[in-house]
Parts: C-alpha cells; structure tokens; sequence
C-alpha cells in the first residue's frame, strides 16, 4: 500500500478503522538534515529516520528507527510496551520505568535508550513543524497530511526520557518504546518473559517486538 491510496482510503483520526499488522505500510523518508536536529538520535546512527504509528482502539505505538546498519551484530530492534487503553499521568511512570530498567539490567542487556512517548491525542500537541528557513521545510510540510497522528518529538527538543517522565502532566494512554541493540534473539525472548512476568499483576500490558526498518 503506498502513501497515496493509504491516504485516500483511512482516516487517520478514526483510529479503530487502521489496524495493520507490522511494519507498518505508511514509511516516510526524512531528510538527513532534518534528523541532525531530532535528538537524542545519535549523529553515527540517525543516517535516515523511517516514522511508522500504529493507531488501534485509540492506542498508539510510535517507532523510531535508523536506517543504519550494524556489521557484525544482530540487527536493531524495538520493544514497545502498549500499556492497553488505561489512563494514566506520565509521573506515574516512574516506578513502572524503574523495573524495566532492572529488567534490562538484569538480562545483560546493552546499548539501551528508554524513552516515553505521550499519544494523548491524535492531533498531538508533540507534532513539530519545521520551520521555513530549514532545507527541509518544503518536502516536509507536503508531507504532514500523510501523517497525522504520528507522535513525534518537537523539532530541537528531546522526547520524555527515564529520568524525566513528568515533562508533560497531562493524562495520557502511554507508549513506552524501548531501543536495544545487540541482543540475540534467545535474549530477546527473555527480555518479553520477564517484562511480562514483571507487569502483569500491576498493568495491563501488551508487549511487541518490531524488527528494524532498514531503507
């Protein structure tokens, strides 16, 4: 499905309507110079930035994924942790964000960056433009009907990360989306046993692993 007739036929504010299975048929390509301006992307992995969203049942799921590639080393993948149709203010996240922090502790894992990404709308307010003085500012401005409700960190401004989940008060359905490299598949398996072991007394969760996007 290109992002032409994705367009034409789902309303991306109707969001029970779009339920695709990964990867997600809506890819966008940004232009280099515009990811040197997203952070926390490292500079020697945001080569190319690929922007997929998940809409189902009002939840969102937000993947940021680099084109880069790792010689040698089991590909890139993301952990995103949906936290399914439950209400909650993102301080609340703190101690849900401090055991999975000890679980990726616990299981070895390396290379990690937690971040927290607030889907409180579907017109979300974490929606950047890019300004006019920027190369970019053309190609991606014709690009913003097509991705509608894709949450996106403000241009020049990091996303929520572990140690700041209070930036933003207001009530939200959260997505955690956790990036971890080089893990093996068995670790990666582990990884889903334990969260899911860690959580299901406490939230209802649904746990999903997305293989790198690569161009």
């Amino acid at each position: 499905m290109t992002v032409e007739n994705y367009n034409a036929t789902i309303d991306p504010y109707r969001a029970t309507t779009l339920q695709p299975a990964w990867p997600h048929p809506l890819k966008l390509q940004f232009d280099p110079n515009l990811v040197r301006d997203i952070e926390p992307m490292e500079s020697d992995i945001a080569k190319q930035l690929w922007i997929g969203g998940l809409h189902n049942q009002g939840l969102v799921t937000v993947a940021f994924v680099s084109a880069e590639r790792y010689p040698n080393q089991p590909p890139q993948k993301l952990l995103t942790i949906r936290f399914l149709g439950q209400i909650v203010r993102p301080d609340a996240l703190n101690p849900v964000m401090l055991k999975i922090q000890k679980t990726l502790d616990n299981i070895g894992c390396e290379d990690v960056r937690v971040d927290i990404y607030n889907p409180r709308l579907r017109w979300n307010p974490l929606f950047f433009d890019v300004p006019s003085s920027h190369p970019a500012h053309k190609a991606f401005n014709e690009r913003k009907e097509w991705i509608r409700g894709v949450v996106q960190p403000r241009l020049g401004s990091a996303p929520v990360k572990f140690a700041d989940v209070g930036w933003h008060q207001k009530a939200c359905t959260p997505c955690v989306v956790i990036l971890v490299r080089r893990l093996t598949e068995l670790r990666w398996a582990d990884l889903r046993k334990e969260i899911l072991a860690g959580f299901s007394k406490d939230l209802e969760i649904e746990v999903e692993f997305i293989p790198r996007w690569d161009a």
